[in-house]
């Protein structure tokens, strides 16, 4: 039957476990300064060619991420 993956039913995953940028899963959710979540690597290689928000377009205020515990813990939760 359906569901025997890996979490790999991308397409059951909620919406906030998905990162806007490589529109998977998340693994290391962190906190970017425009107050969205984003999956580590991605925003960390997003930031090093551009300042701004990959969602708003609006320049970031500053460059720190706070990892996301509650939704790494949510997401690990769903994965099990």
């Amino acid at each position: 039957g359906q569901g025997q993956g890996q979490g790999r039913g991308q397409d059951e995953a909620p919406a906030e476990f998905i990162c806007p940028i490589t529109y998977e899963v998340m693994t290391n959710p962190v906190l970017c300064s425009d107050t969205i979540t984003y999956e580590e690597s991605a925003i960390r290689e997003w930031i090093a060619k551009k300042k701004i928000s990959p969602m708003t377009n609006e320049a970031l205020e500053h460059t720190y991420l706070i990892p996301n515990r509650a939704l790494k813990e949510s997401i690990d939760r769903w994965r099990e």
